[in-house]
């Protein structure tokens, strides 16, 4: 039962997302600690280049490709968990594990 005055399909939203994000910061925190150690990142820093011009320059063009597709990849899960969530609690509101669940027995 969704407390009063959340509506359901935020709360789905925030507990799919609690559960979704900590692959993606691991992904996140490696990829951001092996490009540290790159030599294109040393040869910036040792020309003198400031943090933020580390970040957006050298990190981030390299790190987003690995986080976009990562994320991608986790799509299927999230929306398996949504419809576990949904078969569950047996929500009014169609969803992914509402038409699997009517598929299966048989009920359209």
């Amino acid at each position: 039962m969704a407390p009063p005055g959340i509506p359901r399909l935020l709360l789905v939203v925030l507990v799919v997302g609690s559960f979704g994000w900590p692959p993606i910061a691991r992904v996140v925190r490696a990829q951001t600690i092996a490009l540290r150690q790159r030599t294109f990142v040393v040869a910036a820093v040792a020309l003198g280049a400031r943090p933020h011009r580390l970040l957006w320059r050298h990190v981030l063009p390299n790190l987003l490709p690995r986080v976009l597709v990562f994320g991608t990849m986790l799509v299927p899960s999230m929306i398996g968990m949504e419809a576990a969530l949904s078969i569950a609690h047996r929500v009014a509101v169609l969803h992914r594990g509402r038409v699997v669940e009517e598929g299966a027995t048989g009920r359209c």
